[in-house]
């Protein structure tokens, strides 16, 4: 059984972006990015030489216009 291991998930790095633009004063588009270099991340079991599993998200891509009265 796993009831002793010591789980744990290897450093990695994730670019996100995000921007917003004022197209009018009453109107805002906002852009964001998130995971940009599709990066993955490993899971471990007690050592780097037990991976037990690898998660890659993918890339999300959100934009949104808002309106002020």
């Amino acid at each position: 059984g796993r009831l002793n291991s010591i789980d744990m998930v290897a450093p990695y790095s994730q670019l996100d972006f995000s921007a917003g633009f004022n197209l009018t004063k009453a109107i805002t588009l906002t852009v964001n990015a998130q995971n940009l270099l599709d990066s993955t991340y490993t899971q471990y079991s007690g050592s780097r030489d037990r991976p037990t599993a690898f998660y890659k998200n993918g890339r999300t891509y959100v934009a949104s216009v808002s309106f002020r009265m």
